[in-house]
């Protein structure tokens, strides 16, 4: 048998497309599988199929459990081609008649054909299986033996059902109803006889004995705690000082006071007087409790003793003893002759035979589950094994991985590969090691639905506007849309040029931070100084106005500078800084050829250029998306390396429908648009005319500077002027 080993992401594994390649599953060792074990809640596949895998239920799919589901599904498939095809259609013909398994499966697949209207049909679907294990189940003989009021045809047993559910909890039954079976009728009949013999033995006891004994026990607290102070009595030779209401209080609060307050005063020999001296707010119940100790004494009991007091209460151990043995279920609910008539009713015996009639039909419920189980198979299983024996679907740009669950669309890019997370503190610290840019977003926006995390790997293009809080959209499997929401980033390199960029763009930050900086800095202290002047002025000015008949005063020269000097002044030392700063660079250009200039800065940066995405380069040749498996707990054997056509099957830019014209003209507003969008587009048009002369300029004065050497003696010039009048020391200029 030929097998194939291709490559995924980097590493070599074997290729399995066809059942003969499922065959050979048992050949290769478990090292050799891309994954060991995956966490069920991770594929996104049928949830009763990965139940059937996972027979065990420890949330896991294990090689084992592969091999497992292909020997089961094998041993009842002879034509498996539809298998391959992974069709949720099982041909009756590619049952393996020479099994007894699938001859009673293909009676099954007949049965259900014949229920749902296909009688003669060839072919079943899933559809249909399922149509007929629903309908299936609202009936009477589903096979799981329980059995629900509302499906009985007769009343007498539905009524008798009614009854024991009124009791005990019951059964689900597949129907979703709660019913019961064998089980439940045998623990309400044991119960009900149980109740019934209870009740028997409580009839030795009546409703005075009862009473008395809820009395002896509601006042028993009360009672040792009187005999523990007299045992505090007696140890200090005085009775305890009983505390005190302070103050007028509230009749409520004498209440409580007196309650909480003990029986009568402490006694040091030990006595409980029931005829006086006791706490007025248990005066009557003292005086039933004195009535109860004389019938369990058999004489009258003006006092208690600790002793007495222990006789009273064993008076009513038996009492006691017959309340405790009661059955916890509440058979109280039902009348106690209704109770006795159902331990013999006829209907007993036809619930019984429900039940049975019911539970006989387990056998063909059976065949139809394993009917939707190996459709499921033939559906899923090979979908699986090239999911866990080796990562093909993910880099298969027409395929769907069980892993994933849907896009990411943000920044005008698709993240492609979506996976689950439910711990993102704990998922980061593991996949941040596979120095891949990371997108953690929280997907939500469904009514009904809880919202979720996912996590997505940006491998294509630059950063962008990729940040914490940037919003986009959330793509299901299904074609569902969500809305996203970035909570969380990982950051790495993403691609070679934003690598060769990044030094640039820092250095152009950097740059323009210092420029902000010293702007307002120096725009702080001229304001500083301007208003300090202004307060100056302020302040000289005298406190009344003068005469309105005095001539006015003849004006005198200020002794100090007005703000507008002071702002002229500001200003035209800024321009000579500016103008003495340009003339040095034009000095120090003027000495060196335009071409040996251009050469030096393309050198200078395409060596930086060169050198950091050569080291961004090597970062990106080392990213590795199995720590974003291993971090959702998947055991993985082998590197999922980032190759360059899987950087673009991860993360890409969709291009615009066929057929569509580009037309590189800017948008224009139209003439009858509000004026002032309209003089907003026409100031930003005016400053890029601005900026473009101002470039043509620049380029122009290069170039008239490097022409000639007259020209760069006529540059000179100029400058020994610029520096007579400024006072700054420029470097001469020479001609070369």
């Amino acid at each position: 048998m030929n097998l194939t080993a291709r490559v995924y992401g980097g590493s070599k594994q074997l290729s399995v497309t066809s059942d003969h390649d499922l065959a050979a599953l048992d050949r290769l060792d478990p090292a050799r599988w891309a994954a060991t074990s995956v966490p069920v809640s991770d594929l996104g596949c049928d949830p009763a199929f990965l139940k059937a895998v996972d027979a065990e239920g420890k949330g896991r799919v294990r090689v084992q459990d592969v091999l497992a589901a292909r020997d089961w599904a094998f041993a009842r498939l002879a034509d498996r081609r539809d298998l391959v095809r992974r069709s949720d259609v099982l041909a009756l013909s590619s049952l393996d008649a020479a099994q007894e398994s699938g001859r009673q499966l293909r009676r099954a697949a007949e049965h259900v054909l014949t229920q749902v209207g296909a009688a003669g049909a060839d072919r079943l679907s899933l559809a249909q299986v399922r149509q007929f294990m629903a309908g299936y189940a609202g009936t009477l003989a589903n096979g799981d033996g329980i059995v629900c009021p509302d499906l009985l045809p007769e009343p007498e047993a539905a009524a008798y059902v009614k009854d024991v559910l009124a009791v005990l909890p019951g059964a689900k039954d597949a129907s979703g109803q709660q019913g019961i079976g064998t089980t439940e009728l045998a623990r309400f009949l044991a119960g009900a006889e149980e109740w019934l013999a209870w009740r028997r033995r409580g009839e030795a006891f009546d409703e005075a004995a009862r009473a008395d004994a809820a009395l002896v026990d509601g006042l028993a607290p009360k009672v040792d705690a009187f005999y523990l102070l007299c045992d505090l009595a007696r140890q200090q030779g005085a009775p305890p000082a009983a505390p005190k209401l302070e103050g007028a209080a509230e009749p409520a609060a004498i209440e409580r006071h007196l309650a909480d307050a003990p029986l009568a005063p402490p006694d040091p020999g030990g006595a409980l007087r029931l005829d006086e001296g006791v706490n007025p707010a248990y005066r009557e119940r003292l005086d039933a409790l004195r009535a109860v100790a004389g019938r369990a004494l058999g004489a009258d009991a003006g006092e208690l003793t600790r002793a007495t007091w222990r006789q009273v209460q064993a008076a009513f151990d038996g009492l006691r003893a017959w309340s405790a043995g009661r059955p916890p279920e509440p058979f109280e609910r039902l009348d106690r002759d209704r109770l006795k008539a159902m331990l013999t009713s006829p209907a007993l015996e036809r619930v019984r035979h429900f039940i049975a009639v019911d539970a006989a039909a387990a056998g063909e419920v059976a065949q139809v589950q394993a009917l939707e189980r190996l459709v499921l198979h033939q559906r899923w299983l090979l979908e699986l094994a090239a999911n866990v024996v080796n990562f093909s679907a993910l880099y298969h740009p027409e395929r769907r991985a069980l892993v994933e669950r849907g896009a990411l669309v943000l920044d005008g890019r698709r993240l492609e590969l979506c996976v689950k997370v439910d711990d993102r503190a704990a998922h980061k610290k593991v996949a941040a090691e596979g120095l891949v840019f990371l997108v953690y977003a929280a997907v939500s926006g469904r009514s009904g639905e809880a919202p979720f995390e996912v996590v997505a790997p940006v491998t294509t293009g630059e950063r962008g506007r990729l940040r914490p809080g940037k919003r986009g959209l959330f793509v299901d499997t299904t074609g569902r849309e969500w809305d996203a929401v970035v909570v969380d980033l990982v950051e790495n390199p993403i691609s070679v040029r934003e690598a060769m960029l990044a030094p640039f763009r820092r250095v152009a930050a950097f740059v323009n931070k210092k420029i902000e900086d010293l702007a307002s800095s120096k725009l702080s202290s001229a304001e500083t100084s301007t208003q300090g002047q202004l307060g100056a002025k302020v302040d000289a000015l005298p406190e009344t106005p003068p005469a309105a008949s005095a001539a006015p005063a003849p004006p005198t020269a200020p002794s100090q500078p007005s703000a507008l000097q002071n702002t002229l002044l500001v200003g035209s030392v800024a321009v000579a800084a500016l103008g003495s700063a340009a003339a040095y660079v034009a000095s120090a250009v003027a000495q060196i050829s335009p071409l040996e200039l251009a050469l030096g800065l393309a050198s200078v940066a395409g060596v930086i250029a060169l050198l950091s995405g050569f080291l961004g380069w090597l970062k990106l040749r080392r990213r590795d998306l199995s720590l974003l498996l291993e971090a959702n707990g998947w055991a993985v054997n082998v590197p999922m390396r980032v190759t360059r056509r899987a950087a673009s099957r991860f993360t890409r830019t969709p291009p615009f429908p066929p057929g569509t014209h580009r037309d590189l003209r800017e948008e224009r507003l139209p003439d009858d648009f509000d004026e002032a969008t309209l003089a907003a587009a026409r100031r930003r048009r005016r400053r890029r005319g601005a900026a473009l002369i101002a470039l043509a300029l620049v380029a122009a004065a290069a170039g008239w500077l490097g022409w000639a050497p007259e020209h760069r003696e006529r540059a000179r010039g100029w400058l020994e002027r610029a520096r007579g009048l400024m006072g700054a020391e420029v470097a001469p200029i020479t001609s070369r």
